[in-house]
C-alpha cells in the first residue's frame, strides 16, 4: 500500500510515479506550459524536460508561495469575494436608498402639502383683492396673495431640488449594484477560467 497513490476522486490505486489517475484522469500535481517550447510539465519541476527552460514558479519563493496559497484556497476566496460584494451592495443601498431617500420623500411630501395650503390662501386673498376696484384694501389683499404665490414658487424649487437628490441616490445605488456584480464576474473569471501569471499557464 506504501507504493500506491490513492485518487481522492474515485479511490483508484495508482503508482506513485504517475501524475494523473488512470481511471478518472484526476491530476495529482499542477501542470504549466513552457514559454520556450510549449511543453506541458509538472509545476514542481524546476525546468522544462524538453528544452531546459527554467520554471518561473521556482524563481521567486514568496511569489510562488502566495500563488500556491491562492490556488489551494481559491473556492474560499471566491465565496469571500461574493460575500463582500453582496454586503457592499446591500449596505450601500440600505444607507443611501432607504435612509436619505425616505427622508427626502417625506420632505417633498411636506412641501407639497404646504404648497396646497399656500394655493388655497392665495386664491382666497386674490378673490378678496378682485372684489375691490381700488384702494388700500385691494392693495393689501393683493400683496398677501403675491406673498403666498412667492411661497408656492419657493416650494416648487425645494421640491425640484429634493427630487434631484432622490434621483442621485437611485443612480448611486445602481452603480453600487453594478460594482458588486462586476466583482462577482471578475472573481468567477479569475478562479474558474484559469490563471495566467508571469507567463505561466496553470492547468489543473
Amino acid at each position: 500500500m506504501d507504493n500506491k497513490k490513492i485518487c481522492p476522486e474515485c479511490g483508484m490505486e495508482n503508482e506513485t510515479d504517475v501524475y494523473a489517475c488512470k481511471r478518472c484522469g484526476y491530476t495529482f500535481v499542477d501542470y504549466c506550459v513552457c514559454e520556450e517550447c510549449g511543453t506541458e510539465y509538472p509545476t514542481d519541476d524546476e525546468e522544462c524536460p524538453h528544452c531546459g527552460k527554467g520554471n518561473k514558479a521556482h524563481a521567486g519563493g514568496e511569489t510562488n508561495i502566495a500563488g500556491a496559497y491562492i490556488k489551494k484556497n481559491k473556492k474560499a476566496i471566491f465565496y469571500i469575494l461574493i460575500a463582500l460584494a453582496i454586503v457592499f451592495a446591500l449596505v450601500s443601498i440600505k444607507i443611501r436608498f432607504w435612509g436619505d431617500y425616505d427622508y427626502y420623500s417625506r420632505v417633498i411630501l411636506e412641501y407639497q402639502e404646504n404648497k396646497m395650503e399656500y394655493r388655497q390662501s392665495r386664491n382666497e386673498n386674490q378673490k378678496e383683492a378682485d372684489s375691490y376696484k381700488g384702494g388700500l384694501f385691494k392693495l393689501g389683499y393683493q400683496d398677501i396673495a403675491n406673498g403666498y404665490q412667492n411661497l408656492m414658487d419657493d416650494a416648487d424649487e425645494r421640491i425640484e431640488y429634493f427630487e434631484g437628490l432622490k434621483t442621485k441616490i437611485v443612480v448611486e445605488s445602481v452603480v453600487c449594484i453594478i460594482i458588486a456584480v462586476a466583482l462577482v464576474i471578475v472573481a468567477m473569471k479569475y478562479f474558474y477560467k484559469g490563471e495566467e501569471k508571469d507567463g505561466i499557464n496553470t492547468v489543473s
